[in-house]
């Protein structure tokens, strides 16, 4: 869901703003205006939005974990995080310091900030749609980055998302975990900059006990884990697959003294996930829940995706959400690895280009689906032909200059030897984890700790640079929090953990058998989670709603696609191919269905 938006503009500019939201939801009370002296204001927008307000021109939403003082916040509850110490968890924060307005988000990014800074008008949300219509109030032109386009037509996982800070639209930019903007508001116009925290800086591998930092991420994953599970009048429902990560949420679970409140949730069309996950849940006598499905999934998604992450996630419903929070395992690949510890030279662009990304594996699971008896293969062999024979080259080379300038962003090197594990630490992680399910607010990562990511970092780290399948921090994790369910089987038997391995680990860490609860300030019914009534008018009066169809879907990527600029537009040749070929059913995972989300986000300038 899109969930805020913060404005600061010239005295001057006051009226028009105010006009523009002058139909903001005010029973709910979702405009706080802040008063900054001198015909200066900041306008922010959310669901309920004066309720987080906080200290002196200060705004906090959403929710942070607090492990050194051992405390679960929610926003309204009168506790919040300080803007220049981020913490795990999901929220926006802004602080007056001196002359500048401070803003800065959660420690991994999980709630993102977009920015726009043109024409003396800042504004900054976590939706695109929503900052292109704030430039549109402004008369500042919402135009193709032609570069950062021509990179995210790449069929890869990388480029589901931003490879670095700019988006489809040129003056619309991500900003990296760890940022803060500063917003100096001693003169007429706001003046912002942004402070970017070197990711070496952030993350220091400066650890220096390995079965220490185990058994202190066991605790804490547990102690989070405990403690949801004694927030009042809340359904605690954990997601569960056949993979690993998710059954260290599990085994947390295990450990609570009342887990019968616990109920489970499993994606249901991957059969490998959800036969494990019902072999566990019989064994453990947990319910299965299901989801409640959003009414308006095409609105949804173009508010809160569209532009920063191709998958096509269905929303659920709001007011489901105010009294449910899900326990995800999202978050152990920042530690694990996701892409092998490679530099960014091995993936983009010598070894994958245009199409091999579409890896052998999954074209030849494609081709299995194809309606004639030309393979998915030759398709993508042909479509090769079409014009522009240089868009394999070019594709490749905008990938590498988006995701090198990324790196850049933060202080890492493009052939660092881990370069891109710190891309996905700081590009795919934040927006594919707090995007996957479209109601972060409220849903916890507890996998997601500061600590354990410096021990990845670290000299001592028993399993550094792990391959997939292979041994890592997090059977680790596994193994001293519930060494019994680390032996049972996963969907995939390569990533099963031998009994004589699985004993051998836990003699030499120990095992915890028991986590002390955090405090709760407030709760998740005050954190007002949901997406403002203005937004979702904003989105309608732009001509889109209804929900996901194959027809639907088709249509939209097919309308995105004309508005393509003529000249990067044949990189995309392949995504509809894709769509006019393979659409058969819409998945958040499919190939096709990403496709066609890339398509789809240059519905933003219309």
């Amino acid at each position: 869901m899109a969930n805020y938006l913060i404005v600061c503009v010239e005295p001057n500019n006051n009226a028009l703003i105010e006009k523009w939201l002058s139909s903001t939801d005010k029973a709910n009370a979702d405009l706080l205006k802040i008063d900054l002296h001198e015909g200066k204001w900041c306008y922010f927008l959310a669901n309920c939005g004066t309720q987080d307000s906080f200290g002196e021109n200060g705004i906090f939403k959403g929710y942070a974990i607090d492990h050194d003082s051992r405390r679960l916040i929610y926003s309204g509850s009168g506790v919040a995080p300080n803007v220049d110490n981020p913490v795990p968890g999901c929220y926006i924060r802004m602080q007056r310091h001196l002359d500048d307005l401070v803003v800065g988000n959660d420690l991994f990014g999980q709630l993102p900030i977009i920015y726009s800074f043109e024409n003396g008008v800042t504004a900054i949300s976590d939706s695109v749609f929503v900052l292109t219509q704030v430039r549109r109030l402004f008369g500042i032109q919402n135009r193709v980055n032609t570069d950062a386009a021509l990179s995210r037509s790449w069929i890869h996982g990388m480029a589901n998302q931003p490879l670095g800070t700019a988006t489809l639209v040129d003056g619309i930019y991500c900003s990296p975990p760890g940022s803060r903007i500063h917003i100096n508001i001693a003169g007429i116009k706001p003046v912002p900059r942004i402070q970017v925290q070197p990711a070496q800086e952030l993350f220091p591998g400066d650890v220096y006990n390995y079965k220490e930092a185990i058994l202190d991420g066991a605790r804490k994953t547990a102690s989070i884990v405990a403690t949801v599970a004694g927030l009042p009048d809340v359904d605690v429902n954990i997601a569960v697959s056949g993979g690993l990560d998710s059954r260290i949420c599990l085994a947390a679970g295990l450990i609570c003294p009342n887990k019968e409140v616990f109920s489970f949730h499993t994606n249901k069309s991957v059969t490998d996930d959800f036969n494990v996950a019902k072999q566990l849940s019989e064994r453990f006598n947990f319910s299965f829940t299901s989801e409640g499905k959003c009414k308006e999934q095409i609105p949804a998604w173009f508010l809160s995706c569209a532009g920063i992450y191709d998958s096509l996630i269905p929303a659920e419903d709001s007011a489901q959400n105010q009294q449910r929070v899900k326990l995800h395992g999202f978050g152990a690949e920042i530690y694990k690895g996701y892409y092998n510890w490679r530099p960014l030279s091995q993936i983009t662009p010598a070894k994958v280009g245009y199409v091999s990304s579409i890896r052998e594996s999954i074209a030849t699971h494609m081709s299995s689906h194809c309606d004639s008896s030309q393979t998915l293969i030759s398709k993508l062999k042909y479509a090769l032909g079409l014009p522009k024979p240089k868009a394999r080259t070019d594709i490749s080379q905008a990938a590498y200059r988006e995701a090198s300038k990324g790196l850049d962003a933060i202080g890492i090197a493009t052939k660092d030897p881990w370069a891109t594990e710190w891309h996905y630490l700081y590009y795919n992680n934040p927006i594919h984890a707090g995007r996957t399910t479209m109601r972060s607010l409220l849903d916890i990562k507890p996998l997601m700790q500061h600590e354990l990511v410096r021990l990845s970092r670290s000299n001592i780290n028993h399993y550094p640079t792990p391959k997939q399948y292979s041994p890592s921090i997090v059977s680790d994790l596994l193994i001293v929090m519930d060494a019994n369910l680390a032996t049972i089987p996963f969907d995939d038997a390569k990533k099963n953990l031998p009994y004589d391995y699985v004993q051998e680990r836990s003699r030499l860490l120990g095992h915890i058998s028991a986590a002390p609860t955090y405090h709760i300030a407030g709760g998740p019914n005050s954190v007002n989670s949901g997406t403002p009534k203005f937004f979702s008018e904003l989105i309608r009066s732009r001509g889109f709603h209804g929900n996901f169809s194959t027809a639907s879907v088709k249509q939209l990527a097919l309308d995105g696609y004309d508005l393509i600029p003529s000249e990067i537009r044949p990189a995309y040749s392949i995504p509809k191919l894709l769509v006019e070929n393979e659409l058969k059913r819409i998945s958040s995972s499919c190939w096709y269905c990403r496709a066609a989300g890339k398509m789809m986000a240059f519905l933003l300038f219309t």
